[in-house]
């Protein structure tokens, strides 16, 4: 007997991305603080403060490093392209696995206020499946 396996989701909605990235930047906002809080299904969140001036990360944390982790707002505009890039690759290469990935704007400002990313491997149906997430929820307080 055959197993009935869900169909996979590809779900990304990320709106204008371009729209959003050409309204930031033409705002100028070049020294703010940047608040973090990075959700992932294996813990409690990891919640940094930090500073950017004249565009750069002036405090780097010792719970986040640059090297790994978006540090401005052009670094996440960055890291929303790569992930839309490499989702729809291993979405064309991995056969089982649901992808959602969704991103939300402040209105005002133009930057990311709330990214979710979330694998599932599909399943038989009714049956348990793997699962990894992350959220990134953001804030920005521009500083003079």
């Amino acid at each position: 007997m055959a197993c009935n396996f869900d169909e996979p989701i590809l779900d990304i909605k990320i709106g204008n991305l371009k729209q959003q990235i050409d309204l930031w930047d033409k705002q100028n906002i070049d020294n703010y603080q940047l608040d973090i809080r990075l959700f992932d299904y294996t813990g409690p969140p990891i919640e940094v403060s930090l500073v950017i001036q004249n565009g750069y990360l002036v405090n780097p944390d010792p719970l986040w490093s640059p090297d790994i982790y978006p540090s401005t707002i052009p670094d996440f505009f960055s890291f929303i392209e790569q992930n839309v890039e490499r989702i729809k690759i291993e979405s064309n290469t991995t056969s089982n696995t649901n992808y959602r990935f969704h991103v939300f704007y402040d209105e005002e400002l133009h930057y990311p206020v709330l990214i979710i990313d979330t694998a599932s491997k599909t399943k038989p149906k009714n049956a348990d499946g793997n699962s990894s997430s992350l959220r990134w929820e953001i804030s920005i307080y521009p500083m003079n």
